[in-house]
C-alpha cells in the first residue's frame, strides 16, 4: 500500500513547523490574494515560498498589505527576478 501524502498532511506539517498559515500555489494570484487577506487581515510583514512557485503572489501581496513596517521574502526559487526590493529584505 502506498502512502500518500495529502495537502491537509502537507500544511499541518508546515504549521507544526511553525507557520502562521499556508496557501494553495496552485490557485490564481488573485484567489492566493484573497485568502492572505482573509487570513491576515492585510498585516503581514513575512512571506516564505517553499514551493518556489509563489513569487509572484507573495509580490502582490506585500503590495495589497497594510503593514507599513520593512517587509521579508524569502523563496527557495533562486530564480527568481525581485525588479523592486526597496521595501523588502530579501533572502534567497
Amino acid at each position: 500500500m502506498k502512502d500518500d501524502v495529502t495537502i491537509a498532511d502537507s500544511e499541518q506539517l508546515v504549521k507544526s513547523a511553525g507557520a502562521d498559515a499556508v496557501f494553495d500555489y496552485k490557485l490564481s494570484v488573485g484567489e492566493q490574494i484573497a485568502e492572505i487577506e482573509r487570513s491576515t487581515r492585510g498585516n503581514f510583514t513575512r512571506v516564505f515560498d517553499a514551493s518556489a512557485f509563489a513569487g509572484e503572489a507573495a509580490m502582490a501581496a506585500f503590495a495589497a498589505s497594510k503593514s507599513t513596517e520593512q517587509k521579508y521574502f524569502a523563496t527557495t526559487n533562486d530564480w527568481f527576478v525581485l525588479s523592486d526590493a526597496s521595501k523588502l529584505n530579501v533572502l534567497i
